[in-house]
């Protein structure tokens, strides 16, 4: 079996919820969810590749990595397409132009329900001052 990894910030709820309740196909394999604000082997594999995971979810799969837009692409075409939220996925996020489209405003959604949460950033790239 294959597995397929997806990385998302569990102080966003509309993530963490999102993240938990899309099923993929089961020809797929099993998934692993890895909360971006954890430390681990995950995020600090992605923050040694430079990716910002403030600027998108992650998502691995047969060592390929998608992020941000094509992350959510990829689930859209792999999901099972079991129940209505999967349907919705599937529908709206299967062409990678719509995908393109949407992820800036559901990113910047996230954003905004954080400030209103008084969640800081996850800030992963930052460097310490003692670390330059």
């Amino acid at each position: 079996m294959r597995d397929l990894t997806i990385v998302y910030d569990g102080e966003c709820p509309v993530c963490r919820n999102f993240s938990q309740r899309v099923k993929v196909d089961e020809n797929v394999g099993s998934v692993k969810l890895v909360d971006a604000r954890k430390p681990g082997a995950d995020r600090q594999d992605l923050t040694n590749r430079n990716y910002d995971l403030d600027q998108g979810m992650v998502v691995r799969f047969d060592e390929q990595i998608y992020f941000g837009a094509d992350a959510i692409n990829f689930l859209a075409r792999v999901n099972s397409r079991s129940d209505f939220l999967n349907r919705l996925i599937h529908l709206m996020f299967r062409s990678r132009t719509m995908s393109s489209l949407l992820y800036p405003a559901l990113r910047a959604g996230r954003n905004f329900l954080l400030w209103v949460m008084n969640v800081p950033m996850i800030n992963n790239l930052k460097k310490d001052l003692h670390d330059a």
